[in-house]
């Protein structure tokens, strides 16, 4: 399971075809190990649920934090991102040293996901849950919320003219991403698509898959 986020994963042109880096690089590891897998697109919460209750099921892309660490088993990295708060350029925000700062402000998230979770458990955030990250653009820009905790790849998906209107407000370090699988996919099975990811890795296959997307314009180059 996975989701519609571009650089990483989006729909493809055929009926129910799935593409992007990660997809791809994953897509390759189980063809490697021979394994019949089917990959479905759907929005995240739907995606990270069916992970955390189906057998033989696995989400991705996952940040892998503390908070889900004893909840998935997990293969990779697959890749990285970058969190960050943004603001409204030129709005009523100071400058945000770090997540402490941001207390004070209504903050937009996207439901189940990473960042909304790191807040919940940390306590005294305002939090504006959004179903589809993007929202959280244009609620900012409405003043309906203060702030977007999101990551830099989502936020190079905003239209032009109004990610010219946003600004970093505060870059958090990168955090690796995951292919997190239900606790009862057995160990074995977590330990072949490891090592198999670790072998394309070597080889470059990641590399190779990011800079194919990067040619044909799909993807901005990494």
């Amino acid at each position: 399971m996975t989701e519609q986020r571009r650089p990483n994963n989006f729909r493809g042109p055929g009926p129910g075809e799935v593409i992007g880096p990660h997809t791809d690089l994953l897509r390759e590891m189980l063809a490697m190990l021979d394994w019949d897998v089917e990959i479905r697109l759907a929005q995240w919460s739907r995606s990270y649920n069916l992970a955390l209750s189906r057998p033989r099921t696995c989400v991705f892309s996952t940040l892998r934090t503390e908070d889900r660490e004893i909840l998935f088993k997990w293969v990779g990295p697959i890749g990285s991102t970058t969190l960050a708060l943004i603001a409204k350029r030129d709005g009523d925000v100071p400058e945000i040293d770090d997540l402490e700062a941001a207390r004070p402000y209504v903050i937009g998230v996207y439901t189940a996901d990473a960042r909304e979770i790191m807040l919940r458990n940390r306590g005294g955030y305002r939090l504006d849950v959004a179903t589809d990250d993007l929202l959280n653009a244009l609620k900012l820009d409405a003043g309906r919320i203060d702030l977007w905790f999101t990551d830099l790849e989502t936020l190079a998906q905003v239209e032009p003219a109004l990610r010219a209107k946003l600004e970093v407000a505060l870059r958090l370090t990168g955090e690796a991403l995951y292919l997190a699988c239900n606790t009862r996919v057995s160990d074995m099975a977590i330990d072949q698509m490891n090592a198999a990811l670790d072998t394309l890795k070597a080889a470059g296959a990641d590399r190779r898959i990011w800079a194919s997307y990067a040619a044909t314009g799909d993807i901005d180059g990494r």
